[in-house]
């Protein structure tokens, strides 16, 4: 039916943007060290309270606070907002963000599964999991609906068969199209 073949298609989607999720963040970042000079690392090394600068076109890939420069930032894969915002120092920012202008620094404030991103992913993954009962009530609904249209229009076309033949199909067509 329909309904199932949207359905499928939906949990389909959502394991694809599963998928897209895990291979949004970079491998490495660059880091600063105890000399202030940037160090690239692998991303698990990275702790809260770190200090990381992120690139023009580079995903940010952790949540914090901008410490120095300022620049437009894609939310969309968080927020939807297909506007970039313009962001500075003490502004937020998440983790699967981009950053499209200028190099950032960023304290770091959450890393891994602490991230607005990865709490994202729990949702998403929970939501695919789980069918709710109310859409197996409606679906139950929608067929008895349906069947019950289909058998209104059948009996107006047997009654106006009866009555006026040149008339049953208009009559039972026009009960299909009031009804949907």
């Amino acid at each position: 039916s329909i309904s199932r073949y949207l359905e499928a298609h939906t949990r389909r989607r959502a394991r694809h943007n599963q998928q897209h999720f895990a291979r949004l963040l970079p491998d490495a970042v660059y880091k600063y060290n105890d000399r202030g000079e940037t160090q690239l690392v692998p991303l698990p090394t990275i702790q809260p309270g770190d200090h990381i600068r992120v690139l023009p076109t580079h995903t940010i890939p952790v949540d914090g606070e901008i410490t120095g420069g300022a620049s437009r930032i894609d939310e969309n894969m968080l927020t939807g907002e297909s506007t970039p915002q313009y962001k500075t120092s003490g502004d937020r920012v998440h983790a699967g963000s981009t950053n499209l202008q200028s190099p950032l620094d960023i304290r770091v404030t959450q890393t891994g599964q602490q991230t607005t991103l990865a709490a994202i992913r729990r949702i998403s993954a929970r939501a695919e999991q789980h069918r709710s009962p109310q859409i197996d009530r409606n679906q139950a609904l929608a067929q008895q609906t349906v069947l019950a249209v289909l058998i209104l229009a059948a009996a107006g076309y047997l009654l106006w068969q009866w009555i006026d033949p040149a008339r049953a199909f208009d009559i039972a067509l026009a009960i299909l199209v009031a009804t949907c």
